[in-house]
């Protein structure tokens, strides 16, 4: 028989939580998924235990790449030929990149990763299913005027 161990309220165990809440806002309102960056920035920044899982996450390719990525985006807004506020505009939406290393330092173990992903399937599955009954019923979301 399994048992599972009781949820300890430690600073990891918030930072997870934290990122939870971060995924449910992203798909439902970008206000509150703001808030809950600035949250996990400084959970992970903050607290010396977290801080050290998301550094000791650097040295993983798949970390490395997304913050090439975000430094080569920014060299490619330096050199477009859009004006630097519309350009510092575009990039600051793929700040989103910047999780990479907190989502990979804090969610090492297993069971983590296996709550992650269920949260993250089940979350997707009831919005699609709210989408598809509101089309269903002719349900709009927005109402336009």
């Amino acid at each position: 028989m399994l048992k599972h161990k009781q949820l300890q309220l430690n600073p990891l165990t918030i930072a997870r939580v934290l990122i939870l809440l971060e995924i449910f806002a992203l798909a439902f309102s970008t206000a509150a998924a703001s808030v809950l960056e600035v949250l996990i920035f400084l959970t992970c920044l903050g607290v010396p235990s977290v801080r050290k899982k998301v550094f000791d996450s650097l040295k993983q390719p798949m970390v490395i790449m997304s913050l090439l990525l975000i430094g080569w985006t920014g060299i490619g807004v330096v050199y477009s030929i859009a004006p630097l506020s519309e350009g510092m505009d575009m990039w600051s939406s793929w700040r989103k990149f910047l999780m990479v290393p907190l989502v990979v330092g804090i969610f090492d173990s297993l069971v983590w990763k296996q709550r992650l992903c269920v949260f993250f399937i089940v979350l997707m599955g009831l919005s699609a299913l709210v989408s598809f009954v509101g089309y269903g019923f002719d349900y709009p979301i927005y109402k336009y005027e």
